[in-house]
């Protein structure tokens, strides 16, 4: 992979009222951390609960980061929420053999 055609990935950084966390989990001592999911959470032990919950009730670690502290990169074409298409009642088209259900 041609790691130098990465392009940022547009952030939403709107302010919200609770902040957004990413959460990360190793399942085994020797296990590499691994991105699970986000979580919201006034407070990082308030994350925390929600992270628990959610993704990391028996890993042995949960290591959580404030989303806006992520950069994102991606060799993928990005769809933000205000890019993508909008939902009409027109047909859709199908690739060749694909069955409309």
């Amino acid at each position: 992979m041609d790691r130098s055609r990465r392009s940022r990935v547009p952030g939403d950084r709107q302010s919200t009222r609770v902040p957004t966390w990413e959460v990360f989990i190793r399942s085994e001592p020797t296990d590499p951390l691994h991105h699970v999911g986000s979580v919201t959470g006034s407070t990082a032990e308030e994350a925390h609960e929600q992270a628990t919950a959610l993704f990391g009730w028996d890993d042995v670690d949960l290591w959580l980061c404030p989303a806006e502290a992520v950069e994102r990169y991606t060799t993928r074409q990005f769809l933000g929420h205000r890019d993508r298409p909008q939902e009409t009642d027109e047909p859709q088209e199908t690739a060749p053999g694909v069955d409309q259900a």
